[in-house]
């Protein structure tokens, strides 16, 4: 809320994504793995993005202090806000976003992050403290773009264990449990047929049968680690299994 108070003219172009935007989708999935997050991820949509105020100085001013990579920005009680900006439209450079006079480390480049400039909706979110009135009307990604982003972030880190989480897994299974075929299909479709997003969403398709959609793929691995002690790793991996196998002939077909 801190976050959004502080980027006011800039709403616009701001797009929840990451854990807190697939809780909005899929909060009440019925899998013993409880939602929750520590941080907020928010995407920024350069093609509408005011010049001024420079973000860098309203994040500063907003009490938001640089964490250690580009797009990390802590708050007083060091609660984490990442602003994000999609790989197809965040210039040169390998990981800090250009974006004119706004800072050079203000905003970091993610591979996938594509299809939630094409896929979202206006919701309305409102703070969890019961001592904050704040409400802002702000788009959060559909649930076919973050399963797209999940998965190339899952992809990405396949190889070094020691970055992947496999809370990453159980996000991806509680977009699969909650939404319906018909309406990964559509969004899917969407993505393709978008410039900006189609790349992203080719490969994605191929990173979902090769980490969920084989009973040894990576991903399944990682949600029976999510969701042991919490629910039947079996009957979760079974699951996930199958519905990833229907998201993938629904889109094909």
């Amino acid at each position: 809320m801190d976050a959004l108070d502080a980027l006011g003219e800039h709403r616009n172009s701001v797009i929840l994504v990451g854990a807190q935007a697939i809780y909005v989708h899929a909060g009440e999935a019925t899998f013993g793995m409880v939602a929750y997050t520590t941080d907020a991820d928010l995407a920024l949509d350069p093609r509408v993005l005011e010049e001024t105020p420079p973000i860098e100085s309203v994040m500063r001013n907003a009490g938001f202090r640089p964490g250690v990579q580009p797009g990390i920005w802590l708050g007083s009680d060091d609660i984490q806000v990442d602003l994000l900006v999609p790989e197809a439209l965040g210039g040169g450079g390998r990981r800090s976003a250009r974006l004119g006079g706004h800072g050079k480390e203000t905003a970091r480049k993610v591979e996938g992050l594509e299809g939630a400039l094409v896929e979202n909706e206006l919701v309305r979110v409102s703070s969890l403290r019961r001592d904050d009135d704040r409400q802002f009307d702000i788009r959060v990604a559909g649930p076919s773009a973050l399963v797209v982003a999940k998965l190339h972030k899952l992809w990405e880190r396949r190889n070094d264990r020691r970055r992947l989480e496999n809370k990453d897994a159980a996000d991806v299974f509680r977009l699969l449990q909650a939404i319906d075929l018909e309406r990964f299909a559509s969004g899917f479709r969407a993505l393709r047929e978008d410039a900006v997003s189609a790349a992203s969403a080719v490969r994605a398709i191929g990173f979902l049968e090769d980490l969920f959609g084989r009973a040894g793929g990576l991903g399944i691995g990682m949600l029976r680690e999510a969701v042991t002690g919490l629910d039947d790793p079996d009957i979760a991996a079974a699951s996930c299994l199958q519905l990833a196998r229907d998201v993938m002939e629904a889109i094909r077909r």
